[in-house]
């Protein structure tokens, strides 16, 4: 999944960091000596799956959004649709956020246009995720 961001390496490098702590995680399950029970074990596994799972929607969204030819989605004009366009949900670590959001920016930055078509859609896909950021940490209040 990670290859389909070939066109966006700030972004797919994020995802694959994700990837990794979540990778060591689960393999840290099995050395908890038993200290640990199977209940414990099974949530984990379970949460490891759930964050791959959010890794995947994220890379789906974003190599979605690299392959339309159109402007895409419409600014966010609430936190939820600030979550969807950024590909998260509200439970994403802040830490996390910031990192995703600076790889989209770098990757979608009007600097990497191929022509003024493409310049026109990166600098809207900027003005999207910036309105995203704000409205999620609350410098941009919600209509």
């Amino acid at each position: 999944m990670l290859e389909d961001l070939a066109s966006a390496p700030p972004l797919r490098g994020v995802l694959r960091q994700e990837v990794d702590l979540i990778t060591q995680r689960l393999c840290d399950v099995p050395r908890s000596n038993g200290v640990v029970g199977p209940r414990q074990i099974r949530q984990r596994y379970q949460g490891g799956i759930r964050e791959l799972h959010r890794v995947i929607r994220i890379a789906e969204g974003a190599a979605a959004s690299f392959s339309t030819n159109g402007i895409g989605p419409k600014v966010p004009t609430s936190r939820e649709e600030a979550y969807d366009l950024l590909g998260v949900n509200d439970s994403i670590s802040e830490a996390t956020l910031k990192k995703l959001v600076d790889a989209l920016r770098l990757s979608w930055h009007p600097d990497h246009a191929r022509d003024e078509i493409d310049r026109q859609r990166r600098e809207e896909r900027i003005k999207q995720i910036n309105v995203a950021w704000d409205l999620i940490t609350g410098k941009r209040l919600t209509t």
